[in-house]
């Protein structure tokens, strides 16, 4: 792997950790919400960072009742960088939860939410990682006597161009 030379603000024990985290899948753990991570770095030089651009967008899906009341939803927030080539680095955080009303309905998240990643060659794009898409999945459920189930789902695409799409969608008898 080629790295940079150290600089005033790159110490060479972070010359370490970034090696250590290139191209790995970071996850950590915060107060009710995952954070994804995928850290992508090249042998660049400090000229190219000029051309790099970041941006953070986020989508949305809920369900509620028959008074258009959201019962329950998730959500997620991507920050994401590009250098009109490639997605240089991508970060997102899920949220997910079950409103007050949905609480007094008897629903609860059961709280696994089901993540993936990847990334793929964009359209108008020759290069592998100029785009990227993640998806997420919670699963919601009412109290054990009803037996209601309801999936939330969100799809995101970001690209090289720094282009943003989402979908959601929900599925299950109770959705």
């Amino acid at each position: 792997m080629l790295q940079t030379p150290p600089t005033k603000d790159h110490h060479k024990k972070n010359r370490k950790l970034l090696a250590l985290l290139n191209g790995v899948l970071v996850i950590a753990v915060l107060a009710g919400a995952l954070v994804f991570s995928n850290i992508a770095r090249s042998g660049a030089h400090a000229a190219s960072v000029a051309t790099t651009h970041c941006t953070t967008q986020q989508s949305s899906e809920s369900d509620g009742n028959v008074s258009a009341v959201t019962l329950i939803w998730v959500r997620m927030k991507t920050t994401w960088c590009w250098n009109n080539s490639t997605v240089t680095s991508h970060s997102t955080i899920l949220y997910w939860g079950v409103t007050t009303w949905g609480n007094i309905g008897g629903w609860y998240s059961v709280g696994k939410p089901q993540y993936s990643f990847n990334c793929y060659v964009a359209a108008g794009s020759t290069r592998n990682c100029s785009g990227n898409h993640e998806k997420m999945q919670e699963e919601f459920q009412t109290q054990p006597f009803a037996e209601e189930t309801c999936y939330l789902s969100l799809d995101q695409w970001e690209n090289y161009k720094g282009q943003f799409f989402t979908q959601g969608s929900k599925h299950g008898p109770q959705c």
